[in-house]
């Protein structure tokens, strides 16, 4: 099967099973369950607290709880009722002779659960059950006796830098850990697929990560979802498991293995001239169309907007609160990994590693500056260099384009070259190209133009 049909029909799975209103399996069965060990880990406030109800009078020694709610004539918990404990909790739902039976709502502070609807039978949830926690993240599952049992589907509500809801865990669980072939997200697009070990962790030597294309891939031995020696490979074909899409792989294993290693305040990390097999797809270097840049960064293919095309890895520099003041002439490479509002974390490339022919593992670095850029700045969770930024596009691109992105640089404070840039972009332009311009920009000419009056 062609690779690019492969890739769309994994990318419209991900697209179906990652909407809330669709059930992501259709075809599962009841005689799937097996039966718990003693070690399961529940997912219930309330596990284990009904078997010290009396099965002769339905009353509960607990004087922990306040009911609120109809009773019988033992006055019994019976029919429609709430059930509060001292440690926050709370249950609302149907009651049986003092026992919960049929649909409840739970919650849990002290266990971030903001609700978790499920059913009770045998005086345990049962069946289908979803929780919600207080960051908005969903977790569906089936249970058995309070813990996930079969399949298993967690999407999370992003809201730094966009909203969006995301997917990112589906599979099985089996007494409470994942079980058989799972995904699980990485930021930036990509994802992690294979069998988990017996702790529920991708550690194994069938792991794979997927980039954000679906298509092409490193294969190998992780550890805890980390890639010990992985070997680049593409998705040639796939197949159904208990309604989980099971991907056949072409694996290169002609080269040496390469493997996570993330960079330091001092080191790039490992195999500085072993190439992205993702970038390796989408771009090349070449001589820029910008007269004096030197190299730029170009399609290799017509590139659909919103994709990512390139990586941007480099020595870490963590945030000095009342550091020196920036040297733009050592400063000229240095970018915020931007994946949260807290780190203020950079990446910059030695003058040393600027050359393609010292470090070509990444090609972001490489992608010049324009005031009406085609990418935008973005992050990724890397399989060989962690958490770093990278470029994806804000348009479509055809091939052989240059790529170019905003460095967005304060115009206060900023490279010589960048401010002259600023200068003869505004004196260039036309009105329609100033209006799209960053509001920075246009802040900083106004009052330019102001102070020259003056």
């Amino acid at each position: 099967m062609e690779t690019s049909a492969v890739a769309s029909t994994l990318r419209d799975w991900f697209m179906k099973v990652g909407d809330p209103l669709v059930d992501p399996f259709p075809n599962r069965k009841e005689d799937e369950e097996h039966l718990l060990d003693n070690h399961s880990s529940s997912i219930n406030p309330w596990h284990g607290f009904f078997d010290n109800v009396s099965p002769s009078s339905g009353h509960c020694s607990n004087k922990n709880v306040t009911y609120k709610g109809q009773l019988n004539d033992k006055g019994l918990r019976q029919g429609s009722g709430r059930l509060f404990h001292e440690n926050g909790d709370e249950l609302n739902g149907w009651f049986d002779n003092g026992k919960p039976s049929g649909d409840v709502v739970i919650t849990s502070p002290r266990r971030d659960i903001s609700r978790l609807i499920g059913t009770y039978r045998d005086g345990c949830l049962n069946g289908r059950a979803t929780m919600v926690n207080g960051a908005t993240t969903v977790f569906e599952c089936f249970v058995k006796d309070d813990v996930p049992h079969g399949p298993v589907r967690q999407i999370h509500m992003k809201k730094f830098r966009e909203f969006r809801r995301q997917i990112t865990f589906i599979g099985h669980h089996r007494h409470g850990i994942p079980h058989g072939v799972c995904w699980e997200y990485r930021e930036g697009g990509g994802f992690l697929t294979g069998v988990p070990n017996a702790e529920g962790k991708f550690t194994g030597e069938q792991i794979t990560y997927v980039y954000p294309d679906f298509e092409t891939c490193w294969h190998g031995r992780f550890q805890d979802g980390k890639m010990e020696e992985g070997y680049p490979g593409k998705i040639i074909d796939y197949r159904f498991e208990r309604d989980i899409m099971v991907v056949q792989l072409n694996v290169d294993r002609r080269g040496k293995p390469t493997r996570y290693c993330l960079s330091t305040k001092s080191s790039m990390g490992e195999d500085l001239l072993v190439p992205d097999p993702y970038e390796t797809k989408w771009i090349l270097c070449e001589n820029s169309l910008v007269s004096g840049a030197g190299d730029g960064v170009f399609a290799r293919r017509d590139i659909p907007k919103n994709t990512i095309v390139a990586f941007y890895n480099g020595v870490r520099l963590p945030f000095v609160l009342g550091g020196p003041k920036e040297d733009w002439s050592t400063s000229g490479y240095k970018i915020f990994v931007n994946a949260d509002f807290k780190s203020g974390e950079r990446m910059n490339i030695p003058l040393e590693y600027v050359s393609l022919e010292n470090y070509c593992a990444t090609l972001g670095h490489k992608v010049n500056h324009s005031f009406e850029p085609n990418c935008t700045e973005w992050f990724i969770d890397h399989p060989r260099f962690g958490v770093i930024p990278c470029e994806r596009t804000s348009k479509d691109i055809k091939t052989g384009d240059e790529l170019f992105l905003d460095y967005e640089y304060d115009p206060y404070n900023c490279p010589e070259w960048f401010e002259g840039a600023l200068r003869s972009f505004v004196g260039d332009s036309s009105e329609e190209q100033l209006d799209h311009l960053n509001d920075r920009y246009k802040r900083f000419v106004s009052h330019e133009i102001v102070d020259e009056v003056r």
